[in-house]
């Protein structure tokens, strides 16, 4: 296994970005369960095991469910997501 990147000290002003931007989406008018499949699918996309599994976690106690979370890497064939969760996966 590879030692994760430790993004803060390799690249600061990415890290800062990053975390605003984080911070902004908390902050906005989503709802938490599209703040969550933002995170859990870029980090999918991002090949990033610990952050698949940090947001992962963070999803489940907001609510979220095994069954959407499971068929996340194939929302544009899952029955599980609306219209609204598939413009903002897209």
């Amino acid at each position: 296994m590879k030692t994760r990147m430790k993004m803060a000290q390799v690249d600061p002003e990415a890290y800062k970005t990053m975390s605003a931007f984080h911070k902004y989406l908390r902050e906005s008018p989503l709802q938490k369960t599209h703040y969550d499949l933002i995170f859990v699918f870029s980090s999918m996309l991002n090949g990033c095991a610990y952050c698949i599994q940090d947001h992962t976690k963070d999803a489940l106690a907001n609510g979220e469910t095994p069954k959407r979370l499971f068929a996340l890497n194939a929302w544009k064939e899952s029955p599980y997501f609306d219209e609204k969760e598939r413009a903002i996966l897209a």
